[in-house]
């Protein structure tokens, strides 16, 4: 049997299997899974954000509904409350988010108040500050 110098030259591998070739990829082929590895990042995300979105805005009109029925909201006092919810809470991208002071929650409650009657203005406040005094800290109104 002859030996061979440079193993690199065996088209075998010792053990009878064949020794696999290298192959090195063009400049488009790494751009195409470089490419494809930021696409399925940016649709994962995408999705996320999305999916976040829905549920904000589902969670948006169960909270509207409660409120609306629970406070006697017109239609207009509705648009204020969904406008004060929006402008509070954002649109619910979870990359926007930002956390809130306990004086802005109080500012923001306060300004839920001011868009019902006096009378449901005043249960409003008067149910929020129990929240309030059992967590410690102003929890979502609804």
């Amino acid at each position: 049997m002859k030996r061979i110098a440079n193993p690199k030259q065996r088209p075998w591998k010792p053990g009878g299997k064949k020794m696999r070739e290298t192959v090195a990829l063009s400049l488009g082929g790494k751009l195409t899974i470089v490419g494809s590895i930021v696409a399925s990042v940016a649709i994962i995300i995408g999705t996320a954000i999305f999916e976040s979105k829905i549920k904000h805005a589902k969670h948006l009109e169960d909270d509207l509904k409660s409120l609306a029925a629970r406070y006697h909201l017109n239609d207009e006092q509705l648009r204020e409350t969904r406008h004060l919810e929006e402008q509070f809470h954002g649109s619910g991208n979870p990359f926007t988010r930002r956390a809130h002071t306990f004086e802005e929650e109080q500012e923001h409650l306060l300004k839920h108040s001011r868009a019902m009657s006096p009378e449901d203005g005043a249960r409003f406040l008067a149910e929020q500050e129990k929240r309030v005094s059992k967590k410690g800290r102003a929890s979502s109104p609804h």
